[in-house]
């Protein structure tokens, strides 16, 4: 499918940048500022036709933790002022709440923590808003809600084989031409977005080693995926809600290492805009990022999702010089994403006196949101402490293989994280003892630890943790379980152990979520859908795909 045929959701575009120099000590600050980027974006007239209508606003409360996440997750002061503007335009709307946690994680605990060590919600965090606003707002943390099979209409499916090309000739990974149809033909995801009539999206401003260094309003989509098409399925998701409005929380941005356990960076800004790739598109270029050279922002722009390109966003408030003075205090911040051969490097040099004691050997092709991208999340659990980083030092010496790896390790000890190191390590093998295995093939976590000889003559303890990407939990009992305890995240806290139990729990009292028996509901029928010609992007053939995109044969 050629870009020229895509439409585009039409202009105008607008970013609003409104400056918060007091931080969350000047509630009225902030409220000026949201009720002036709401009018700005043109909101009033929209929220005025609503009789009565549903209003769903989506905060990133991934993780809440007075020790281990302090600044992860969106301000509910940012919120408060969000609801009060909407409930002022039209005092007939009724609001509903809806976030997401990272998975394993129940999302009311994490909305019941994320209270900003304000004293407003310090007792209840987002639940005080049932009283702030009695009988105007409800709270739907995500793993509650009920779910529907959104079915797509827009552009081709890609196939399983379609897929494998892409993975071969490294399109997906790299910086050569992208595809631009969708992933899969249906998302199962709450029916919230179905039966809401505006979308407010308040994502927080942080950045992320998982998506070339930015995370922005369209990854608050669906967080918790993490896989080698996330880039693709992040678009996807725009077809089932993309937001009217978006209010950012950048006046204490996360920046650096994971995006649940990153520290704080005083920015002072609200970014409000009326589009969700506008809005990501100015909040790259604050942190000094080119957005065409990220991922799912490029391709949000070939699927016409937004502007082409940020010359054709309308700037308010502080506008471009604003924007100018934002990236000059965010120039030298370091937001953590580099290549992963590279951390190693960068902890000696940050720690003197320490040495790394992990070899790691990285293969093509780079998976920045796959393999190579969850090695380096987990590493920065830990790393994200500096009292902990220590601890790194202290812990046994192995060699760490991520993708299609030429080289030999050198240590005993050898951990192969994703089905490309787990292959290429069979290739060098030859004798092999599986020693145990933990989980099946099509579980969620599933490693195995084997006693190998390779063809080098070496002897090794190898644990290979399966997935094509390995999910993070695998990947952290693995590496937990290989070196007899003594590699850990150690972001972990008591109360996060205790939800962790807590939704285990409740997971096995519950009935297993059937998605074949999720009603449907046709994504061509949502108010963000009707620009679209579904005859222009009517679904193709494997064949006629192949035939017009010669970077697949």
């Amino acid at each position: 499918m050629h870009n020229e045929g895509m439409q585009r959701l039409p202009a105008p575009f607008k970013v609003y940048v409104g400056l918060v120099p007091m931080g969350y000590l000047n509630p009225e600050a902030i409220e000026r500022v949201v009720r002036d980027g709401m009018f700005f974006c043109g909101t009033p007239k929209i929220l005025e036709r609503q009789n009565g209508g549903a209003v769903l606003v989506s905060p990133d409360v991934t993780m809440a933790d007075g020790k281990a996440a302090r600044h992860a997750y969106t301000h509910p002061e940012v919120v408060r002022a969000v609801l009060h503007q909407t409930f002022e335009i039209n005092p007939r709307v009724q609001a509903t709440i809806m976030a997401r946690a990272f998975h394993g994680l129940p999302a009311s605990r994490m909305l019941r923590r994320a209270n900003g060590t304000s004293e407003v919600f310090r007792q209840r965090g987002y639940y005080e808003f049932e009283q702030l606003f009695p009988g105007k707002v409800e709270l739907a943390p995500a793993d509650d809600c009920e779910f529907l099979r959104y079915q797509l209409s827009k552009g081709a499916v890609l196939s399983g084989r379609e897929k494998t090309r892409l993975l071969e000739s490294d399109m997906v990974c790299g910086k050569s031409a992208r595809a631009i149809d969708r992933l899969n033909n249906e998302i199962l995801a709450p029916r919230e977005y179905q039966n809401s009539d505006f979308t407010i999206y308040c994502p927080k401003l942080k950045s992320s080693v998982l998506s070339q260094g930015f995370s922005g309003a369209i990854r608050l989509g669906d967080p918790t995926r993490r896989a080698i098409f996330a880039d693709l399925h992040l678009c996807d998701m725009l077809e089932i809600c993309n937001p009217q409005l978006v209010v950012s929380d950048g006046i204490i941005a996360a920046v650096g290492g994971n995006e649940m356990t990153q520290r704080g960076h005083e920015l002072g800004v609200i970014l409000v805009s009326n589009n969700a790739l506008a809005h990501d598109l100015i909040a790259a270029q604050v942190f000094n990022l080119d957005p065409m050279k990220i991922d799912h922002l490029r391709i949000a722009a070939e699927r016409g999702w937004g502007p082409s390109n940020p010359s054709q966003i309308e700037r308010g408030g502080a506008g471009i010089e604003g924007i100018r003075q934002l990236s000059q205090k965010t120039r030298f911040w370091d937001l953590g994403f580099i290549p992963l051969g590279e951390f190693g490097a960068k902890f000696e040099r940050e720690n003197p006196g320490h040495a790394f004691p992990l070899e790691i050997i990285s293969g093509a092709p780079y998976e920045s949101s796959g393999a190579h991208g969850l090695v380096l999340d987990w590493l920065y659990l830990t790393y994200d402490f500096p009292r902990r980083r220590a601890s790194i030092a202290r812990w046994p010496r192995a060699s760490v293989c991520v993708g299609d790896v030429t080289e030999y390790p050198t240590h005993y000890l050898v951990y192969a994280a994703g089905d490309r190191a787990c292959a290429a390590l069979q290739r060098m093998t030859s004798s092999s003892r599986k020693l145990f295995g933990f989980g099946s093939k099509n579980s969620r976590v599933h490693f195995s630890v084997e006693l190998v000889q390779l063809k080098d003559g070496r002897r090794h303890a190898v644990v290979k943790i399966s997935g094509s990407p390995p999910r993070l939990r695998g990947i952290f009992l693995a590496f937990f379980v290989g070196s007899l305890g003594r590699m850990g995240a150690r972001s972990l806290t008591l109360t996060l152990l205790a939800d962790r139990v807590f939704f285990t729990l409740r997971r096995w009292l519950r009935p297993p979520r059937n998605p074949l028996k999720a009603r449907i509901a046709m994504t061509s029928r949502l108010p963000q859908n009707s620009w679209w010609s579904l005859k222009r992007n009517r679904p193709v053939t494997e064949r006629a795909a192949v035939a017009d995109r010669p970077e697949l044969r």
